[in-house]
């Protein structure tokens, strides 16, 4: 199970534009959450530019080395979702983000 958030924009045709998409294993979700600052998992329809300040606290959060050993308390035992994962994934989606103000964000879990 994963989640899949795509950048989008209507433009006035039949269906919106997407412009960019990511995807993330469910097993990451409390990580960050915990993290604080986003919860992708609940931006459907939401304007991105509402959403780069709390990437920005996420991806600080998840990078800070004091906080390491209470966030890979949250790794996945399988090895599906790791610390490494959610940098990754926050980080792209930020950059997304930045790219892409004006849009909004389509969520499908």
């Amino acid at each position: 199970m994963s989640l899949d958030i795509y950048a989008v924009i209507d433009t006035g045709g039949a269906a919106p534009v997407e412009l960019g998409w990511l995807n993330i294993t469910h097993n990451v979700h409390e990580q960050i959450e915990v993290a604080g600052g986003a919860d992708p998992w609940g931006w459907e329809g939401m304007p991105i530019a509402d959403t780069i300040g709390a990437l920005r606290l996420c991806l600080a959060a998840l990078e800070d080395r004091q906080r390491e050993e209470e966030l890979r308390r949250f790794d996945a035992s399988n090895g599906w979702g790791r610390l490494e994962n959610s940098r990754e994934f926050v980080r792209k989606l930020l950059a997304l983000a930045e790219a892409h103000p004006k849009a909004r964000w389509h969520v499908s879990r």
